[in-house]
């Protein structure tokens, strides 16, 4: 039997280290979690993130290089191109690393927008993707009505910590009729670290929250901990170039930047989330 450590209701971010990175788990009447013999065997406790979810040296050397070379020139295009090949990059690296067989595991799907409810944060770049990326799809008109609902989203979770939020039950303003993400090209980085083996899982988790209970969640550790190495990554960076640096609630963010003329001119003077 195994007892986990740092197991969170949602973000589940497991202090174990395993190969494979799914394993099913099985409640004992102790409250533990007790895992099968096959899988016990290759289970070993571990302080640390797990060193197999790292992204390579060479791969974040290129990443730092292109976004240090896209800040200096204060180019748009050219930052969003550094994005658009990180991000890519970390998609093949993931790709190569995970058999297909554990891609398998993987229960999203287009339609689940289970966790489309909770604060998700983004940095200052990530949020002018999303604003160039609907000024450029959306009608005028529809763009109007994107403001107008954002306006009353921002309201309604303004000062809400993460436990609130998940208790309004308000779904992401980006999560369409068909529970789909309009916005899936550009989707915040953190959105794409969550994973899980089951749907059931997550909204059970969902629904403990409001019980004042723990729910576990069993995520792909190699994809959550490799981006989540490239959002800090990039943070550092972008702070390092004396630019914003820090993360913004996404309703926030776009709320503070979609009215703006000229949203990617005030990132480029330096401007933080507070004094916009």
């Amino acid at each position: 039997m195994a007892n986990l450590r740092d197991y969170s209701s949602f973000t589940c971010r497991l202090t174990v280290k395993s190969l494979p990175y799914f394993w099913r788990h099985e409640v004992s009447p102790h409250g533990d979690f007790c895992y099968p013999e096959e899988i016990e065997r290759c289970l070993f406790l571990w302080e640390d993130p797990m060193p197999e979810a790292t992204l390579c040296i060479d791969l974040l050397a290129v990443v730092r290089k292109n976004l240090e070379e896209s800040l200096r020139r204060k180019e748009i295009r050219r930052l969003e191109s550094a994005m658009a090949d990180a991000l890519a990059r970390v998609d093949g690296a993931l790709f190569a690393r995970q058999p297909a067989k554990e891609r398998e595991h993987i229960a999203c799907r287009a339609g689940c927008g289970t966790c489309c409810v909770v604060n998700v944060g983004v940095l200052y770049p990530e949020a002018l993707r999303i604003v160039r990326h609907l000024q450029q799809t959306l009608t005028p008109e529809a763009l109007h009505q994107l403001r107008q609902r954002l306006g009353e989203m921002y309201h309604q979770t303004l000062g809400l910590d993460d436990e609130e939020r998940l208790f309004l039950r308000k779904p992401c303003l980006f999560l369409d009729a068909a529970q789909n993400c309009s916005i899936y090209t550009v989707r915040p980085i953190l959105c794409r670290s969550v994973t899980s083996a089951n749907a059931e899982d997550c909204r059970d988790a969902l629904a403990s929250v409001a019980l004042g209970e723990e729910s576990p969640v069993l995520m792909n550790l190699l994809q959550k901990e490799s981006w989540e190495q490239l959002f800090t990554l990039w943070g550092e960076v972008i702070e390092a170039a004396g630019l914003e640096g820090r993360s913004q609630r996404l309703v926030t963010a776009l709320y503070q930047l979609l009215p703006q003329a000229e949203p990617e001119e005030i990132f480029w003077s330096g401007a933080r989330w507070r004094s916009l």
